[in-house]
């Protein structure tokens, strides 16, 4: 789209509307990283500490006012304890994961970017060649 620009306002128009897509762009993959971090870090944290919070409202028969057995909150810790041992590993991966997705997104947000700028700039050289514009190409008209 950009070689065809008929003038210098029609480009800059351009590159207006390409600034404001890569601002778009930046907030979405913003909010994709905040999600991205609640799911694969804050949530599993959250279930590690709700299971710690169960066995520590499990009252025991011994405390006299329990509705739990010593031998069943063993069991249950063991059982939790299993479930904390996947969740951490998860987080593991997870977190492995979303820095390749995060540094996958860096790369998208620079290359378009990058390419556009090239061909803004050689758009404007064109533009400033065919119309006698700019220090340059102006200075014959400027001289006459």
């Amino acid at each position: 789209m950009l070689p065809s620009g008929k003038n210098l306002a029609e480009l800059q128009g351009m590159s207006r509307r390409e600034k404001d897509a890569n601002q778009i762009f930046e907030e979405r993959c913003q909010e994709f990283h905040d999600k991205l971090l609640d799911l694969g870090e804050f949530q599993l944290d959250n279930l590690v500490r709700q299971n710690a919070d169960m066995l520590k409202n499990c009252r025991l028969f011994s405390s006299g006012d329990g509705d739990y057995a010593e031998a069943e909150v063993a069991w249950y810790k063991g059982q939790m304890d299993e479930i904390d041992r996947l969740l951490i590993e998860s987080k593991t991966k997870k977190k492995q994961e979303i820095a390749k997705v995060l540094s996958d997104m860096a790369v998208l947000k620079k290359d378009p970017a990058a390419e556009f700028h090239g061909e803004y700039g050689s758009s404007i050289q064109q533009l400033s060649a065919k119309e006698g514009l700019g220090k340059t190409y102006g200075q014959p008209r400027r001289l006459t």
